[in-house]
């Protein structure tokens, strides 16, 4: 329903994944749970990749206890793909503040 209204507007609708922590450097989606006719249906932002490729036992991306929440180098990496799907909107691709910070990732690991 969130997909149709959003669409119906002219806009983009992103499904922006947050993986489930397995260990510090394993992670799985929450999004391939979907059914394979729904997730063709959305845009999906997949954070697991980027957040593999930067995970280390030295470095927490996800606060160890709690309810599996991102630290913030963990949301610097989610938001710096979010933006990086989000430049290629061609909704979004006149924003210049979206172009920007495509250019310029947040991340400080």
């Amino acid at each position: 329903h969130a997909r149709d209204v959003v669409n119906s507007s002219g806009a983009d609708f992103y499904l922006v994944e947050i993986p489930f922590k397995l260990s510090r450097t394993q992670f799985t989606s929450g999004v391939d749970v979907l059914p394979a006719a729904v997730r063709s249906q959305i845009k999906v932002v997949y954070t697991s990749p980027a957040l593999s490729k930067a995970a280390r036992p030295d470095l927490k991306l996800f606060f160890e206890t709690g309810q599996g929440h991102l630290t913030p180098t963990g949301v610097s990496i989610l938001v710096d793909e979010t933006v990086k799907n989000l430049a290629s909107s061609p909704q979004l691709a006149s924003c210049v503040g979206v172009s920007q910070a495509a250019r310029k990732p947040s991340s400080a690991f």
